[in-house]
């Protein structure tokens, strides 16, 4: 609930102020280290986490590899790819939002270039 976030929150507050290497930022928790796409284990629910749950970074990281991989995609075969990734089966408007976000960051940022409806990585990206 409500009280139990709000704990959460002010906790976490209190380990930044004590750690340089750690930061919030919306709702996540960020060291120095690098963020890499974590695919979830089928096996084991632990793995499996909701979209929003899911740092942008990551799912950035993840749609860059599956453009890589593929030399090129459409913005259908980035998204249906991506929540294969990350272990989804429904498409629902709010994570097509959230995808459609994520896609905008790495045009805007440089990583991605689109040509029409087809998605491609930005050499030296």
């Amino acid at each position: 609930g409500d009280r139990i976030y709000n704990r959460l929150i002010e906790l976490l507050k209190e380990i930044v102020r004590n750690n340089s290497e750690i930061r919030l930022k919306s709702n996540f928790v960020y060291t120095d280290e690098p963020i890499v796409a974590r695919r979830p284990n089928s096996r084991d629910e632990a793995t499996l986490r909701e979209i929003e749950y899911i740092a942008p970074e990551e799912i950035q990281d993840a749609m860059t590899k599956i453009v890589l991989l593929h030399s090129g995609v459409t913005m259908e075969c980035l998204f249906s790819e991506t929540l294969k990734f990350f272990g989804f089966q429904r498409r629902t408007e709010s994570v097509v939002k959230l995808l459609k976000q994520n896609v905008r960051h790495l045009v805007s940022a440089g990583v991605l270039q689109a040509k029409d409806d087809f998605f491609i990585v930005v050499e030296g990206k």
